[in-house]
Protein backbone atom coordinates (compact mmCIF):
# COMPACT_ATOMS: atom_id res chain seq x y z
CA UNK A 1 0.00 0.00 0.00
CA UNK A 2 1.44 3.16 -1.08
CA UNK A 3 2.14 6.22 1.59
CA UNK A 4 -0.22 8.73 1.66
CA UNK A 5 1.31 10.74 4.61
CA UNK A 6 0.39 14.78 3.61
CA UNK A 7 4.03 16.01 3.11
CA UNK A 8 4.60 20.22 3.19
CA UNK A 9 7.46 21.42 0.56
CA UNK A 10 6.36 24.89 0.65
CA UNK A 11 4.87 27.25 3.13
CA UNK A 12 3.60 30.67 2.00
CA UNK A 13 1.59 33.51 4.21
CA UNK A 14 0.58 37.05 3.78
CA UNK A 15 -1.01 39.66 6.06
CA UNK A 16 -2.38 43.22 5.38
CA UNK A 17 -1.67 45.04 8.58
CA UNK A 18 -3.26 48.82 7.30
CA UNK A 19 -5.66 49.61 9.39
CA UNK A 20 -7.45 51.60 6.21
CA UNK A 21 -10.32 50.50 4.92
CA UNK A 22 -9.59 51.86 1.12
CA UNK A 23 -6.50 49.32 1.63
CA UNK A 24 -8.55 46.24 2.48
CA UNK A 25 -7.89 43.54 0.50
CA UNK A 26 -10.74 40.59 -0.28
CA UNK A 27 -9.96 37.26 1.82
CA UNK A 28 -9.56 35.48 -2.01
CA UNK A 29 -6.64 37.01 -3.26
CA UNK A 30 -4.93 37.31 0.37
CA UNK A 31 -5.43 33.07 -0.33
CA UNK A 32 -4.49 32.99 -3.48
CA UNK A 33 -1.23 35.19 -3.03
CA UNK A 34 -0.22 32.75 -0.16
CA UNK A 35 -1.02 29.98 -2.15
CA UNK A 36 1.49 31.70 -4.46
CA UNK A 37 4.27 32.51 -1.78
CA UNK A 38 4.14 28.51 -0.85
CA UNK A 39 5.02 27.41 -4.49
CA UNK A 40 7.73 30.19 -3.96
CA UNK A 41 8.91 28.88 -1.17
CA UNK A 42 9.45 25.37 -2.70
CA UNK A 43 12.40 26.42 -4.29
CA UNK A 44 11.78 24.57 -7.45
CA UNK A 45 11.89 26.75 -10.62
CA UNK A 46 9.06 28.15 -12.23
CA UNK A 47 8.27 25.36 -14.84
CA UNK A 48 8.11 22.55 -11.87
CA UNK A 49 6.05 24.85 -10.09
CA UNK A 50 3.80 24.71 -12.41
CA UNK A 51 3.50 21.01 -12.95
CA UNK A 52 3.13 20.62 -9.29
CA UNK A 53 0.44 22.84 -8.73
CA UNK A 54 -1.43 20.94 -11.65
CA UNK A 55 -1.12 17.77 -8.97
CA UNK A 56 -2.66 19.54 -6.51
CA UNK A 57 -5.64 17.56 -5.88
CA UNK A 58 -7.39 18.72 -2.48
CA UNK A 59 -7.67 22.25 -1.28
CA UNK A 60 -9.66 23.03 2.46
CA UNK A 61 -10.41 26.49 3.35
CA UNK A 62 -11.74 27.69 6.82
CA UNK A 63 -15.15 29.69 6.08
CA UNK A 64 -14.47 32.83 5.52
CA UNK A 65 -16.81 35.40 8.00
CA UNK A 66 -15.79 38.31 7.02
CA UNK A 67 -16.50 37.60 3.14
CA UNK A 68 -19.07 35.04 2.26
CA UNK A 69 -18.25 32.69 -0.95
CA UNK A 70 -20.79 30.42 -2.42
CA UNK A 71 -17.28 28.07 -3.51
CA UNK A 72 -14.00 29.23 -2.15
CA UNK A 73 -11.82 26.27 -2.95
CA UNK A 74 -13.47 26.40 -6.11
CA UNK A 75 -12.11 29.52 -6.35
CA UNK A 76 -8.98 29.40 -5.22
CA UNK A 77 -8.53 26.15 -7.43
Amino acid sequence: MADLTPVIIGVGEIVNRSLQLSDGVEPAILMIQAIKNALMDTGLNPPIQAKLKATINSIDVVRSWTWPYDNLPGLLA
